[in-house]
């Protein structure tokens, strides 16, 4: 047991400085010191430093509050506009529906019990009930429309369009259908078609010189409309625009 005695005393002595240095350490510094532990074999090596978690990158990475709040904030912009886009276009149609509604049908009607045909407002304002003709054909209807054109002579007012799909490089294909259709074999689409203004103005003759017209095939409608001649609505601009 005495030969023991000097050796205990040195590790109690190497224990001791090791305390007195960590105390001094945490009353000056400012990192953590390392981490001593003693035994009976002698004082160990400090710790090393452990690198970051994973856990503690993607706190690292992660947005401030700050950017995450004008992110929010954004996003809420988003619906908003989108929104009101929404609220826009259902407004428009609903306004579409009254306009027409007051112009082809209620202020004509109200001036022709009036026995009048125009309106004269505050502020220089002027309406004028004039007829209107629309001539718009089913789909279903086109092939017989054209029937129809062609019997009363005017089928110079139809156009005819004929389509061939092509892929890549096929040039050459494209000039050899010009003189050779029929012979290279190729499907060609057959279209034709009476532009809607022109059908319009075919039809108005028609009815102007007396000559039949099937104002169901053709989907004839006549009707009156009222208009603004003097102190027309104008387009409201935008800032920014």
């Amino acid at each position: 047991m005495s030969d023991k005695l000097p050796s205990l005393r040195r590790i109690i002595a190497t224990y001791g400085t090791a305390l007195k240095t960590l105390a001094k350490k945490n009353r000056n510094s400012s990192p953590p010191p390392a981490t001593f532990r003693v035994n009976f074999n002698g004082p160990e090596a400090p710790t090393e430093p452990q690198p970051p978690t994973h856990n503690q990158e993607m706190t690292e990475n992660l947005p401030s509050d700050e950017s995450m709040s004008a992110l929010t904030q954004m996003g809420q912009q988003l619906y908003d506009a989108e929104q009101a886009v929404l609220d826009a276009e259902a407004r428009l149609k609903h306004a579409k529906r009254k306009r027409d509604a007051l112009a082809t049908q209620a202020i004509p009607s109200a001036l022709e019990e009036m026995g009048i045909e125009s309106l004269t407002m505050t502020g220089g304002r002027k309406i004028e009930v004039k007829p209107i003709l629309s001539v718009t054909p089913l789909a279903a209807n086109r092939p017989r429309v054209m029937e129809e054109v062609t019997k009363q002579g005017a089928e110079s007012i139809i156009k005819t369009t004929v389509s061939v799909p092509f892929g890549r490089g096929e040039q050459e294909a494209v000039k050899a259908l010009l003189t050779k259709l029929q012979e290279d074999g190729l499907a060609a689409k057959l279209d034709t078609k009476i532009e809607p203004q022109t059908l319009k103005k075919h039809v108005k003759e028609r009815l102007e010189a007396g000559l039949p017209v099937d104002t169901e095939l053709f989907g004839v409608r006549e009707f009156s409309q009222a208009k603004f001649t003097e102190g027309k609505p104008t387009e409201p601009v935008f800032d920014g625009e």
